[in-house]
């Protein structure tokens, strides 16, 4: 099993913290509610992220469809 280094670890968790702050203060979807983002895998080369999140207030589903739609947006 590979050992993950510590700079992809300090990469996700800036990762985290600038897509918790995007959400919360760029994003004005009303399908969206609190969102928590709880964790973020980067792979190896940096190509690929998978970001895991909850949702108070408001349903996961729709709110995974309004971040999905804003997905675009988050990348940038």
């Amino acid at each position: 099993m590979p050992r993950t280094s510590n700079r992809l670890d300090r990469i996700s968790d800036q990762l985290k913290k600038e897509l918790a702050c995007l959400i919360r203060e760029e994003l004005r979807d009303p399908r969206l509610g609190m969102v928590s983002v709880i964790d973020a895998k980067v792979s190896r080369d940096l190509s690929h992220a998978d970001i895991f999140f909850t949702v108070l207030g408001a349903d996961s589903s729709e709110a995974a469809v309004a971040l999905n739609h804003a997905a675009g947006y988050l990348r940038t």
